[in-house]
Formats: C-alpha cells, structure tokens, sequence
C-alpha cells in the first residue's frame, strides 16, 4: 500500500506532469505559429503555389482556425479542386440546418433548421455552388446542389418552378458525366413523384404534373447513359400507375426507340467508362476516341470530366505537411501532370472553337455572366474566352495557353463577319471597310499579358524560357498588327523587346554549364526581323540589338550568323563581310559549331563578293577550316586515351577481383556475386549467338560451337579438328555505339548521319522518344562500323544540330547493356522492362532469334546511361520463380569465355560394337587400367546397349592409354575404340511421325505466316505476342524483314488452327497482324528480291515470284488455304533429289509422257483433308500411286480439309 507520504506527493507530480504536458503543446503552437507566418510569407510572393496553400490549410488545422480564410484566399488565385469545395460547401450546408436520415421523405417545413429559411444565406451557398462549378464539374458536388434545392424549398426559399428551372441547370451539367449522373436525376425524379403522390391527396389536378413526370423521363431516356434500362423500368412503372392500361404497351415501346440510340451511344463509350478501383481513366485515348467523330456535347462532357480528374489528382500529389524537404511541386509527378492539364485545357478550348455553332452576335466581357435563357447564349468568342479564364486558373504556369489566351483576345475585336445573305456595297466607300477595335481590347491584353508574366515567374520552379518566350511573341505579333493599323508605337515596342530580352537572358541556364537565356534566338530575331522590315530600317538598332546578344552569347554560331545575315539584309554588305571574317579569324577555335558559319560566308561571297573579295575569303576559310581541324584531331586523340584507359582499368579491377575471389566477379568493379561462375558461362555462350547478328536480321548467325566443322565420326574419327581461332566480332555494338540526348521531337536520322558522317561510317542510328517523370525525351543511338569512331564522335557533346539549335549530349554507350540470362520461360518483354526500369530509363530491350533454337533464354537491356545499367547488378541472383536465380551482367563481347570443355575431346572415348547386354561395369573394368574414369555414358534403350558408349578419363594421357584396348573382345564381340568428335550429330532416322506425315510435311502443316510486320520487329518480341494470344508456347519464329513477314511454327496442329480461328486480330507494336496458312515452300532469293522491287510481297508457296491469291486474315470465319495447301519448309530444306520417281519434274498438261510409280507418304491434298480421311496413311502404309504431284490439293479439297480441322477442334 501507498505511504501517507506518497499519497501527498501524488497530486504535487500529477500537477507537475500536467504543467509538462500544456508547456510541450504550447512550445508545439509557438513553433506552428512561426511557421504559418513564414508560410504566409511565402504565399505573399507566391500566391499561385497551391503547394503553400495546401501547407496554409494543414497549419490552420493543427492550430484549429477558421479553414474558410486558408480555402478563401486559394480561390481568390487559384482554381479549387472538386475536393476541396466539396468540403467546403458540406461545412456550410451542415451550418444551415441539422441533416436528417430521410431527407427526400421529410416535407415538413418546421424540421429544416432555421438556416434554411434564411434567404441571405441559402442564397450566399448557391452562390458558392456556381462558382464551385466554373472551377471544375464534380458529380458529388452537383449531388449535394440538388439536394440543398429541396432543402430550400422545403423550408419555403424556393418555389416549384425555381426548383425545376434550377434542377434543369445541374443536370445540364451532370450530364457530361455519362456514367454518374443518373443519382442526380433520381434526386429530381423522387422531388417529382412526391409533388405528384401530395397533389393526389390532396385533390388537385395532376395532369401538369404527370406530363412534367412524362417529359422527364423521356428526356433522360434521350440522354446518353450508363442506366437506361433503370430508367425504362421507373417509366413503366410511372406510366403503369398514371396512365390507361390501354395506352401502356404503345408508351413502353415509344419509350424503348427512344433510348436504343443513347444506349449504343454509351455502349461504345463503356469500356473507358469502367475503370478498376484504384486506376485512373486513360483521358488521351478516351479523347482521342471522341475526336474522331465529334459530338460536341459528349467530347465536352470527357474534357470537363479530364481537367477535374487532374486537377485532383495534382492536389492529392501535394505533400500535406509544409514541414517537406521536397517541392511537391517541382516534383516530376506533379510537373507532368500540370503539363497534362494544360495540354487537356488547349484541346478543350481547340476543339469548342472549332465545332462551335457559328453566331452573328458580337463578343462580350468575358468577366461577365451571360444571362439565362436561349435568346442570350454567349457566342462562340465569348465561350472560348471563358473557358480560357477558366483555364489560366487552373493551369497558370503553361506559357503556351497565356500566349493562346492573349490571341484569342485579340480575335474578339475583329469586327464580326456580315450574315452570308447581306447585299454588297456598291459604293466602294473606303469607310466600309471595319478596324479591329483594338481601342477596346489593348486594356485587356496588358492586364493579361502581366498577369502571365508575373504568373511564370512566381513559379517557385522558376520560369521556363520557352514558356516565357510564347508569352512574349504573343504580346510582340499583337503590338506589331496593332501598329500596321493604328500607326506609331515603334519606340514602345522596342522598349517591350528590349525588356523582354533582359528578361529572358536573367534566367538561369537551362542546362549546367550552358548560357542563360534562349539559344535559339527566337525573339531576337523576331524583334531583328521586324526592324529590317521597315521601310526605314534603323541599322544603329540592329547592330545595337546584335551586338549584344554576340556578346552574350559569343561562341554560338547561330548568333553570329544571324547578326550577319540581318547586316545583309538592309544592304550592310561591307559591316555583315567584316562580322564574317572576324568572328573567322577570333573565334573559330571557341565556337560550338563553325561548319554552318564556313558555309554562310561562302555562300554570302558568292552572292556578294567580287573577285578579290572571294579571294580573300578562300584564305580567311582556310586558316579557319585548318584550325579547327587540328582542334578536332586533339580532341579526339584526347577522348580516344581517356576511353581506352577507362576501358583498361575496369576490366582489370574486374580480372584481379575474379581471380581473388576465385571465380566471382567484383562488386567493386561493378559486378554482383558470379555463383559457381555460371554466370561466366553463360555470357560466353551468348556472346557467339549474337555479335555478329546482321542488321536486317536475314543473315545466318554464327553457330554456338566456336569456329568448329561439323564433322563425321563414322570415318573414325580421323578428321582434324580445325584449330581455334581468334573469334573476330562482326558486329561490336557496345564498343562502336554512342548516346545522343537532348535532340528536338523533329530530329531525323538524316540529321544525325550528317553530323557524324566525318566521324567515320556509320552502321545505324536508332532514335526513340522515351517517355519519362520529366516528361518525353528524344534519345538516339549512333553505331560505327569502328571503335576507331568513337572517339571522334564524342566532340560532338554540346554542339548543335543544325538546322535546330538543341545542344547535344553525347557519350559512349559502352557499359550501358546489360546480358540477362536464367529468367523463366514465362518471363516476356514487359516484366523484364519492369523490372530494369526502376534503375533508370531504357532505351532497348533486344530479343535473341529462336529461329534455330527454341530453347534460347536470353536478353540484352540497355539502359541510357551506365550509371544505370552498373546499378542494376544489384538484380544478380535475384529469384523470380523459385529455384530461378536471375544473371545479370555487362555485356562485353571484348572477354570471349575459354569453352570449359574445350579439351574434353582429349580426354573422351569412343567405344562401338558393343553388345546389347553390356554394362557400366562391363566398360570399367575394361578401361579402369588405363587411368581414373570419371563418367561412362552408355547409349542404350529399352532392350539394352544400343552398340556404342562413351568414356572420359579425368586426364589426356588415360584417354590416349585407353586407345590401345582398340580390337579387345569384350562379351564376344571385338570393341572398336577411338577419341571421341563432339562435333559428330547421330544422323536422324526417317520414322513416322504422329500424323503420319512426312517429317517436313508436319512442320509445314504446324506453321502459319503472319503479314503487316513492324520494319524492326524482333523474332522475340513477336513470338512473346503470339504465345499470350494463343496461350500456349510457340516453337520457333522466323521474321522476313524485307517482307515484313514471318513464318511461325507452333507446338502442335490444334495451335496452328487455333491462331487462323482467333476472333479478334493480334495487334505487335501497334500493327495489326495478318495470319494466313502456310504454303509449299518458301520463297528462295531471287523471288523476295523480285517482290521487294515491285515493293509488294512473295507467298511462299509463289514459284516464279508472283503474288499467292489472298489468304484470310485472323478473325476471319474461314481460312482460305494456299496453292498446294502445305505449310513451312524450313529454310535449310533444298530441293529433293529424284529418285525412284520420287522429286522428278511433273510432265506438263497435255503431255503424253507415261506416268511414273512411286509411293506417297502424304500429299499436300491428303494433308488437308485430314488423317482420318486416309487410313492408309495413320497406319503408316505406303500407298501406291501413278503420280507423284508437287501440287495436288484443290480449293475445293483445301475448303473440306479445314471444315475437318475445325471439327476436330470443336471435338466433333
């Protein structure tokens, strides 16, 4: 028990913890106080941040103040999110009145609280719901507007004809939400049915309100959506109990005509309508969808629905607390999202000025609310313009819609067009002609202009130049129409220019290290084009205007090109020579690019030089040219040292690691744990698969056996082996490869061949938009011939690309390409891309062939930088199916693996004549005298030894020993012992096969050819495809690239006509497959290059290289059989020799030449009708036949062969 003591000091340490406690949270407000002044602050500059004004709410909360002031003062700048109003109106709904649990049942006006009787205030909420409403359409919000109605009237505010009036405006807007808005309009058709059901008690005349009830309910079966059928039972039902019986059926079925077009409207629409929970709505494809035929109200209603969607989904990215180390807003996420949200905006507002109602009324404010009724509706300009105040709201940091903004105002003082019907003015009075009201409209656009400005430069990301520069150009094509018709105003204008200048150029660079202000000149030149425009050409301001931007940007070619040309062109001819040939002989050296100003000074003297000038400017180009030159030479001799060292030193940090640790790579050197050295193994044997693949991917590949003859061991065993070579790489992509980055979306290959074609010869160049947080960029890989290139190549970095003005980054893609081995077999393109994708962009993902061998498990992942690519290691020994440990290492194909069985022919034996009941023992105590065995492998069946076995020694000499028991008895037999061949393959016998078709016949009867290839498709990447549309596997694939074709073998007949029968077409990399059956043979050289010139393609089953008639594509309901009605016949295939009258040419028509007798195993004929239409055939009988036809199948044959087919996969 307590002492006395203790229980007096209890209360005394109570009193003490409490005093903690409240010194603790007031230390915790003092704190939240500072930091929400210091927000406020912020907010004070920035006020269109909604990452403050999101930080002001949270620190209003935890403080406990009045949130309406935080949400205020974000309205007053901002756009504010549905979520944020729909708190907001919910707070003042509630403050009006207690909610009850059955509001539509409630018709008492005593239970609505006082609030809702007080006109001001209902009033005021109605107010706050219209501008709720020009901020973003949200279906929550409009729900509770239709309920604050009834609240109203109930409570006396409103009337009937307020409600129904008020009603038809929300749901004018519910309706672009086509699968939302039927709870709005049930809302309405409850109020209804409860004015009707208390007219009937108390004995009024409902025929008012039954055809009210009438017409609401047809009007919605006329609106597309996604409850028709809800809404044609609540018509049968209201017609059931309001009208005759009579009159019932001829209502409904009025009723369902009516809804049948609305309905397939929204059905084509539902599978962008129906969104998982947790996803989000694909809005570029639904749009895209919507444009290709437009409805205007139903294209609307997805953007409106769009920008909310964004909106929300920037401000739910906003980090609550303003404690964050990170900017939410310059956050990537959230930065492409905005960009998206402005896109969306330029779309919305493009496609309503284009497919707008043309209207003779003249534009209006765009600050003014346009009056209700249909007489009143605002014009197509005044609806563009305030959407365009809607959109800078909510997007305010897009310089392109300001810029768009800024134009559209100025086409609102463009007098409108007289009506088509008005007579002309016979006059010619010059008075007739109208002037744009600039007058008017100029105060509008300097407040716009300014607000845009100061718009961008609050960001706290800082102003974008090209955002800027939109913003500026607008203001300046303005300024300069508005002087062509108003006259002076040119000293003005060049203020504005000049300022803008100095506005641009205090901008931080762009890139690091880079100039700040635009590279590309874009207003300067504007504003230089606009001076040597006029008559009067002041030449002091341009020079004034060159000499600057010259100064700033100094070694820019494009700078100092374009002064001179401006020289040119106000016929400065000596001041625009002076400017050529002083920036040749100062500054060739230091300039990014001086081969394009080589060019302009040519071209100028040639234009305007005379004799000695051009002479003169031979020499001064030639200093220059050798200059430049000499600096090329160092660079690259420079460039090519530091990447030969690096290369050097890496791989022998990776050797001495390899050899410390016995086998495993170094982690130091960039490499993951090599288990057991496998992953060794494996990269030496798919580097001899893919180095030497060609660039068309027609030509053969090197075999995995290394430079060996595939020779015969039934001589035995006395051909050389050839000896092994230095494997010489045909194609060195990671060595010969450099990254191009930075390139504008217009950049071409052609661009990029002419800025490295002095770099040496060039293999390919691959560009790709690469889609990314940042947003898209355009990557390109450059491949030599040479690594002798590379070098060269890399003095490219920060120089431009004319005719653009983008400054390149280039480096080598060496280390950026990843060997990944040792993933599942289910494991396809998108997982892998998956996967590798968290370590950095990617730029390609290659797929080996299988064209020769199924069992190929392998990819190479390249990443953009190598920074990446040496990140990802850490996926080495990573598990992705259990007992599946993924490799995944830098691809070098310098570092050609030693086979690990490379002298395994040394230490081998082959032993033959062996008898059927030979053992392993037999064989070790035979040969265990020779030296130490370390496997015996016996070939054998079910009866026993199949005659010959194989026996390795642990060393060369025990093997050599063993050759002397050649010619030994052994179970009565005399053995024949040679050194194993590995080279040697065992010669297949000819046994029937399952269908009882020849060999070749059942590859061709399990083989399609897919049509409308991609130019790059990958044999890979196709046969992961077509495997996820037939689900199952696939054996091999063959791709055609100069046919844009492939031939695909599949597991078994039953897959073969299923991927023929498919319902809909495979669609691979955005193609849209054709799959037809499979012909006779494949086209040989000369017909696929015949058909490539008549830029068409050659069946295979074509002889002399003409067209095969059309086959059925996929999704097709039959499949029209080829010429011969056979399938594939593999490449390596020749033509059959004649023998026994088999091969032999087939007499031509006509022809009284005998008819030879031979033997048929199947013909193409009897191959379509199908086994069981021969049994001679399933029980493996050779038939007798008088002919021996190449082509013997019919259409009609080929026609009864597939309703067979299909039979059999119906199980029939």
């Amino acid at each position: 028990m307590p002492s006395p003591a203790d229980a007096l000091l209890e209360p005394a340490a109570n009193s003490s913890t409490a005093h903690d406690q409240e010194t603790a949270q007031s230390t915790d407000e003092d704190a939240l106080l500072t930091q929400l002044s210091s927000l406020l602050t912020d907010l004070t500059a920035n006020p269109l941040s909604l990452r403050l004004h999101k930080a002001h709410l949270s620190l209003s909360k935890q403080l406990g103040l009045d949130l309406d002031q935080a949400r205020e003062l974000l309205i007053e700048n901002r756009s504010g999110p549905s979520g944020l109003w729909l708190d907001s109106l919910r707070e003042t709904y509630r403050s009006l009145g207690p909610e009850t649990d059955d509001e539509d049942e409630d018709d008492d006006d005593e239970s609505e609280g006082e609030g809702w009787k007080d006109v001001e205030r209902v009033e005021a909420l109605f107010q706050q719901f219209a501008r709720a409403h020009e901020d973003y359409l949200s279906i929550p919000i409009l729900i509770l507007h239709a309920k604050s109605l009834l609240r109203a009237f109930r409570a006396g505010v409103l009337d009937a004809e307020d409600i129904r009036s008020r009603m038809e405006e929300i749901m004018e807007k519910a309706n672009k939400f086509i699968s939302g808005s039927q709870e709005v309009w049930s809302i309405w058709r409850a109020w209804e049915m409860e004015r009707l059901d208390s007219v009937v008690e108390e004995g009024g005349d409902k025929e008012i309100l039954v055809a009210h009830i009438n017409d609401l309910h047809l009007n919605r079966l006329r609106t597309p959506h996604a409850q028709h059928s809800e809404t044609l039972d609540s018509y049968s039902q209201f017609i059931s109990s309001t009208h005759p019986p009579s009159s019932y059926e001829s209502l409904l079925v009025t009723a369902s005509k009516i809804k049948t077009h609305p309905a397939r409207i929204y059905s084509r629409r539902e599978n962008f309508e129906f969104v998982p929970t947790g996803a989000t709505v694909d809005w570029g494809r639904y749009i895209g969808f919507e444009k290709k035929k437009i409805d205007l109200p139903l294209v609307v209603g997805v953007y409106e629905r769009a920008v909310e969607d964004l909106a929300m989904r920037i401000w739910n990215a906003l980090p609550d607390s303003p404690l964050t180390s990170e900017k939410a807003d310059e956050d990537s996420n959230v930065k492409m999202l905005e960009d998206e949200l402005a896109k969306t905006w330029l779309g919305y507002i493009q496609v309503v000025r284009d497919h707008s109602p043309p209207d003779s009324k003249k534009a209006g404010n765009d600050d003014e609310e346009a009056p209700e009724g249909d007489d009143d509706e605002p014009s197509p300009i005044d609806r563009e313009l305030r959407l365009f105040a809607r959109a800078v709201r909510s997007a305010p940091f897009s310089g392109t819609l300001w810029a768009a903004y800024i134009i559209a105002l100025e086409r609102s003082s463009l007098p409108t067009p007289p009506p088509t019907d008005a007579p002309d003015s016979d006059d010619g009075n010059v008075d007739d002609v109208q002037i744009p009201d600039y007058v008017a409209v100029h105060p509008q656009i300097l407040l716009t202009y300014s607000r845009a400005l100061a718009a961008l430069t609050a960001s706290s990301a800082g102003a974008k130049v090209d955002d800027l520069i939109d913003v500026i150009l607008a203001r300046f094509s303005y300024e300069r129409r508005r002087i062509d018709f108003l006259g002076g105003g040119l000293d003005e204008l060049a203020v504005l220019l000049e300022e803008a200048i100095e506005q641009i150029r205090a901008l931080p660079p762009s890139t690091e290290g880079g100039k700040s202000g635009d590279s590309r000149l874009r207003v300067e030149r504007a504003y230089s084009n606009f001076l040597v425009s006029n008559e009067d050409a002041d030449l002091e301001k341009i020079q004034k205007l060159w000499e600057g931007t010259t100064k700033h940007f100094n070694t820019s070619y494009f700078a100092w090109i374009s002064y001179a040309e401006a020289l040119t062109k106000v016929g400065a001819i000596q001041q625009a020579r002076q400017v050529y040939q002083s920036t040749l002989r100062t500054r060739s050296l230091s300039l990014d690019y001086p081969e394009p100003l080589f060019d302009a000074y040519r071209t100028f003297e040639a234009l305007y030089g005379s004799v000695k000038d051009e002479e003169e400017g031979k020499v001064v180009l030639a200093k220059a040219s050798e200059g430049v030159a000499r600096k090329r030479e160092k660079e690259a001799r420079i460039a090519y040292e530091k990447a030969e060292k690096e290369r050097e030193d890496y791989w022998k940090a990776y050797a001495e690691a390899a050899a410390s640790t016995n086998g495993t790579a170094a982690q130091g050197a960039g490499y993951t744990e090599d288990v057991d050295g496998e992953a060794e193994k494996l990269i030496g044997s798919a580097l001899s698969m893919d180095v030497d693949t060609s660039v068309n991917g027609t030509a053969k590949k090197r075999k995995a056996e290394d430079m060996e003859d595939e020779g015969s061991q039934a001589g035995g065993g006395n051909k050389k082996a050839k000896t092994e070579k230095e494997v010489v790489l045909k194609r060195d992509r990671e060595n010969c490869t450099v990254f191009v980055s930075d390139l504008p979306e217009s950049a071409s290959e052609a661009d990029l061949e002419r800025l490295f074609k002095d770099c040496g010869s060039i293999r390919e160049v691959k560009i790709t938009k690469l889609e990314g947080k940042d947003g898209a960029e355009v990557v390109a890989t450059v491949e030599f011939m040479s690594r002798d290139s590379i070098p060269p190549a890399l003095t490219k970095d920060k120089k431009r690309l004319p005719p653009h003005e983008n400054e390149l980054n280039v480096h080598p893609a060496w280390q950026s390409t990843l060997y990944i081995t040792n993933f599942p077999p289910s494991a396809n393109d998108e997982q892998i891309r998956e996967m590798f994708a968290a370590y950095g962009p990617l730029f390609d993902v290659r797929w080996p062939s299988k064209k020769w061998k199924g069992t190929r498990r392998f990819c190479y992942v390249q990443f953009v930088k190598r920074e990446s690519a040496r990140a990802s290691l850490a996926l080495h020994g990573t598990e992705m199916e259990p007992g599946m440990k993924l490799s995944v290492l830098i691809s070098n194909p310098e570092r050609k693996k030693e086979r690990s069985d490379k002298d395994a022919d040394r230490r081998e034996i082959y032993v033959a004549g062996l008898a059927r009941s030979t053992t392993e023992d037999d064989l070790r105590g035979v040969f265990d005298a020779f030296g130490t065995i370390k496997e015996i492998r016996i070939a054998s069946d079910e009866k026993g030894c199949k005659g010959f076995a194989f026996v390795e020694f642990e060393t060369e000499e025990g093997a050599e020993a063993a050759l002397g028991a050649n010619n030994v008895e052994l179970k009565k037999r005399r053995i024949a012992v040679t050194l194993a061949d590995s080279r040697v393959q065992a010669k297949p016998k000819r046994l029937p096969t399952a269908t009882g078709l020849g060999k070749k016949a059942e590859v061709r009867s399990k083989s399609v050819r897919i049509k409308g290839l991609p130019e790059a498709a990958e044999e890979g990447l196709l046969q992961q495809a077509i495997e996820k549309a037939i689900g199952g596997p696939v054996k091999r694939v063959e791709v055609f690239r100069d046919l844009k074709e492939a031939v695909v073998e599949l597991e078994n007949l039953a897959d073969a006509g299923r991927i023929v029968l498919l319902p809909s077409p495979i669609v691979f990399q955005g193609n849209e497959l054709q799959i037809v059956e499979e012909s006779t043979k494949p086209p040989n050289r000369k017909e696929r290059r015949n058909a490539a010139a008549r830029g068409g393609s050659v069946s295979v089953g074509s002889v002399d290289g003409t067209p095969e008639p059309s086959a059925t594509a996929s999704g097709s309901s039959a499949a029209t059989a080829s010429v011969g009605g056979g399938m594939f016949v593999p490449r390596a295939a020749g033509k059959p020799k004649a023998k026994l009258g088999l091969g032999a040419p087939r007499a031509a028509a006509g022809s009284s030449a005998p008819k030879r007798v031979g033997f048929v195993a199947a013909t193409s004929s009897t191959a379509d009708h199908g086994v069981e239409d021969h049994p001679e055939i399933s029980s493996g009988i050779a038939v007798p036949s008088t002919t021996a036809p190449a082509h013997s199948g019919t259409q009609g044959g080929s026609k009864k062969g597939q309703d067979a087919f299909r039979a059999m996969l119906a199980g029939k």
